[in-house]
């Protein structure tokens, strides 16, 4: 085996990948277990959607060129879909939303059509309020009411959204609508035994 990593070593050719693990305490019996196993991994390590766990790791890749190019090739690689994962614009999205850029947040959403794909990706309430919070803090007041409404026409009974059109009108200087949708949480969630009411009956007080 020493040999044969040698000859690779002294021989290199794109068409081969291999690596060379010594498994000190497995037998001619139980190696096929991880070596098949990471052969699998190895070959098919491109077919899962790509995650980046910071925008610098995702700038030192490519950016949005080199995401395409990378789709693309895996798509001609194994004959499927060459469109960008919807896992990775969620990833992308949230990534944009946890460092604040909100640059490359509006960017994305042109790029993916993006209020249409948080409109059918999203099953849960609490990311149209979170998505609408980040619109709302970059001052941009229309696209945040359009995500809440985008939420409400899914969720209708969701507590959280109402809670969040509160906050939204109570930003605008609106006492009477924040007011409506607030008693409209409090309502949602004293019906479904919610956790968050005490919260919400808090924001209700601060506009007396």
């Amino acid at each position: 085996m020493y040999e044969l990593d040698s000859l690779f070593l002294q021989n290199k050719t794109e068409y081969i990948s291999w690596k060379f693990s010594l498994l000190e305490n497995e037998n001619h019996y139980s190696t096929p277990l991880f070596t098949i196993n990471e052969g699998l991994k190895s070959f098919f390590s491109d077919f899962g959607p790509l995650r980046f766990f910071s925008l610098n790791e995702f700038k030192d890749f490519g950016g949005l060129p080199a995401l395409k190019k990378h789709y693309a090739k895996r798509g001609e690689k194994y004959q499927i879909d060459n469109e960008i994962h919807d896992d990775t614009k969620h990833y992308l999205f949230l990534q944009s939303v946890k460092e604040n850029d909100f640059e490359l947040f509006q960017e994305l959403i042109k790029e993916f059509d993006g209020k249409t794909f948080i409109a059918n990706y999203y099953n849960q309430a609490h990311w149209f309020t979170r998505f609408s919070t980040f619109y709302l803090s970059n001052e941009s007041s229309a696209d945040a009411i359009e995500i809440l409404e985008l939420g409400l026409s899914k969720f209708p009974q969701a507590s959280i959204i109402h809670n969040e059109m509160g906050n939204y009108f109570k930003t605008k200087g609106q006492v009477k609508e924040a007011k409506e949708w607030y008693n409209k949480a409090i309502r949602i969630a004293e019906m479904n035994h919610e956790k968050e009411l005490f919260d919400y009956k808090i924001n209700l007080d601060s506009l007396r």
